[in-house]
């Protein structure tokens, strides 16, 4: 009876955002403009992510810390926490997609082979695990401790991969973590004060405290803060102005305003082009900004 309920709100939920995609698509000229109806095809009728989730991995094994999955496409062993929801991990699979808005890599933003990529709220560290054996070197920053532990377990023998404990915003000192829901781990949102007494205190660092300070070239910053984005490139933007760096990072949460990170890198970098895709079904913003220097 759970597992039918299970079926049941999955099945409704679907319904509901596909749903908002093509409410947002017939209702507004704007999205209309930058979005074709062949990616309104894809996220119309597209597999859903726990389908995704079963063609794409495969359970091998678990030792009650991690679940480690064979992953189409890749030979290690991908691994994944046994306390996090299964919801995120089909959430991440469904999203590693290229024809997904959520994917991060267009052909201007795409992680060449070499490149000093910078990687903002790895979470489980899925952008890291696809990239470990091309990119030069990978800084995966996460502040949340599940996944920091994840994340050392994941990548224990990948010299390439430095992990970060850390969050990245406008000033170094101190902030809070907390998680809005049970369903998944992936929403986790930083704030600075611990309002209800739940968060979590992590360490809160400025990109340029790490990079441009240092003398350290990046080529390549990405991003899912959970609207934390604006607030990351505000101590960003010496690093952005020296490295020029390919960008991609996420918009779609409530109250973000891609323009105004494009603004502010245009600012610092007038020659930067942009791409914004996909429609976010809950507040119509487009899901990722695309950055780049030609």
């Amino acid at each position: 009876m759970k597992g039918y309920m299970k079926r049941i709100r999955s099945l409704f939920w679907g319904i509901r955002f596909r749903g908002a995609l093509l409410g947002y698509y017939l209702l507004r000229k704007r999205i209309r403009k930058r979005t074709s109806w062949q990616e309104m095809r894809f996220h119309l009728f597209s597999p859903g992510m726990y389908a995704v989730a079963r063609r794409s991995a495969t359970l091998v094994r678990s030792d009650g810390l991690y679940r480690y999955y064979r992953i189409q496409e890749h030979e290690q062993l991908f691994s994944y926490p046994a306390a996090a929801p299964l919801y995120s991990l089909a959430m991440i699979l469904a999203e590693a997609r290229p024809q997904h808005w959520h994917y991060y890599e267009i052909p201007q933003t795409a992680v060449a082979p070499g490149d000093v990529v910078v990687d903002c709220g790895s979470a489980e560290g899925f952008f890291a695990f696809r990239h470990q054996h091309h990119a030069g070197r990978i800084y995966a920053l996460e502040p949340l401790p599940l996944f920091v532990a994840a994340l050392q377990q994941l990548f224990r023998q990948q010299e390439r991969v430095t992990i970060l404990p850390v969050a990245a915003g406008a000033s170094c000192g101190k902030a809070y973590i907390h998680t809005a829901s049970s369903d998944t781990i992936l929403d986790a949102a930083i704030s600075a004060t611990n309002g209800n007494g739940q968060g979590v205190e992590v360490e809160l660092v400025t990109l340029d405290s790490l990079f441009a300070d240092k003398g350290i070239r990046i080529h390549y910053l990405k991003a899912d803060i959970e609207g934390f984005e604006e607030q990351m490139i505000r101590g960003a933007l010496r690093t952005i102005r020296e490295s020029k760096p390919k960008i991609a990072i996420t918009t779609y949460h409530e109250g973000q305003d891609y323009q105004q990170l494009v603004d502010m890198i245009r600012n610092e970098v007038p020659e930067y082009q942009y791409l914004v895709k996909g429609i976010h079904y809950r507040s119509g913003n487009p899901v990722m900004l695309h950055m780049w220097v030609q």
